[in-house]
């Protein structure tokens, strides 16, 4: 919906839009989707529109010329509108549909039409080609504002008339009676910005300029005032500065009969100065080499803590070795108790097969010497 081509991308920072070098129409952005009027159409007579963004439902119109990626159309193209409609007076974007404005007085609409919000009962649940809205007679020739909600359409004419089309209200009906001066869907909801009284939006712009204009009057008159205020003031003041230089050099003279005297003052001052200053001079030095003893000390201690650091880390260390090691001994212990219990067993069912065996053997030689005694 940027119209920079591809890779379709977020852009931070505004850049120019190629193709649209010449702007002076009206501009409309819906939810995927942007158009701009008037492009290569100034000081013409016939529609000029450029769309650019999501293609789905028709929304940017009929572009012969758009190059689509997918349902991207990511540079600005010409849409196809009916000839000999004039300029593009007012255009508006929606969710998924485009009104457009002609300075014939007519109303195109196109893109989605699922609410109805095309104004066209002949047209599809959504459509490319322009259609023409379907207006009430007293309406025609008389729109001055236009708006595209999610689902709808609303539109105001010059008499203060509302008329909508699509999900907010039965097409093309009139919502009330009072003056109407501009109407905008958001968000689903209209804002209606009706007439007061006798007192209109211009006409109280124009109340508040004018009030404007002499409210700058009056203030470039007491400027003008305050300025030969002080043009008289400031001569005033000249004549008080004559009178103050003579006064001034007449202090002058008091002044350097006064610093004579004072030379020998400021001798022993300096004097006093020179003194002091070799005195801080001295402090100074005992401060820097006092905050080195301070530096040297904190760069020991931190050392000291460094070396302390790094020894808990070794024995850290040392501690986590010999545990690993005590867990490894005692499981090499239980796996040693394991094999020896192992062993044991095995040994058990050896010496029981051995008794088995032993048995086995009494009761055979028992069975011979039995059948030797029966033996003839």
């Amino acid at each position: 919906q940027l119209g920079l081509g591809w890779p379709v991308r977020n852009v931070p920072v505004p850049k120019p839009v190629p193709g649209l070098a010449l702007v002076c129409g009206p501009l409309a952005c819906g939810m995927h989707h942007s158009l701009v009027a008037g492009v290569e159409g100034c000081g013409r007579d016939e529609a000029s529109l450029h769309s650019f963004g999501w293609t789905e439902h028709g929304r940017l119109g009929e572009c012969p010329e758009a190059r689509v990626e997918g349902r991207v159309q990511a540079l600005p193209s010409r849409v196809s509108l009916p000839s000999q409609e004039g300029t593009i007076r007012l255009l508006a974007a929606g969710a998924q549909h485009t009104v457009v404005v002609t300075c014939s007085g007519a109303l195109w609409s196109f893109g989605s039409n699922e609410f109805g919000q095309l104004g066209c009962a002949s047209a599809p649940s959504w459509t490319r080609t322009p259609q023409r809205m379907e207006l009430p007679s007293h309406a025609l020739g008389h729109v001055t504002r236009v708006s595209c909600g999610t689902t709808s359409t609303i539109a105001v004419t010059s008499v203060g008339d509302v008329l909508s089309w699509g999900g907010f209200a039965l097409s093309g009906k009139q919502l009330r009676q009072d003056h109407v001066e501009s109407a905008v869907l958001a968000g689903g909801f209209p804002v209606l910005l009706v007439c007061s009284g006798q007192l209109t939006a211009d006409a109280a712009r124009s109340a508040a300029e004018q009030r404007r204009r002499q409210h700058e009057e009056q203030r470039r008159a007491a400027a003008e005032e305050a300025k030969a205020k002080a043009d008289a003031a400031r001569e005033r003041e000249g004549q008080a500065v004559l009178e103050a230089e003579a006064e001034v050099q007449r202090m002058q003279m008091e002044m350097i009969a006064a610093a004579q005297a004072n030379i020998l003052r400021v001798a022993e001052a300096d004097a006093l100065v020179e003194r002091v200053r070799r005195l801080r001079a001295e402090d100074e030095q005992r401060t820097l080499e006092l905050a080195e003893q301070r530096e040297q000390e904190r760069r020991r201690e931190l050392e000291a803590q460094e070396r302390a650091r790094q020894e808990r880390l070794l024995l850290e260390r040392m501690l986590e070795e010999a545990a690993a090691a005590a867990t490894r001994e005692r499981a090499a212990r239980a796996e040693a108790e394991a094999e020896e219990h192992r062993a044991k067993e095995e040994a058990r069912r050896f010496r029981a097969q051995e008794e088995e065996a032993e048995a086995a053997l009494a009761r055979a030689a028992e069975a011979a010497m039995e059948a030797e005694r029966r033996a003839p």
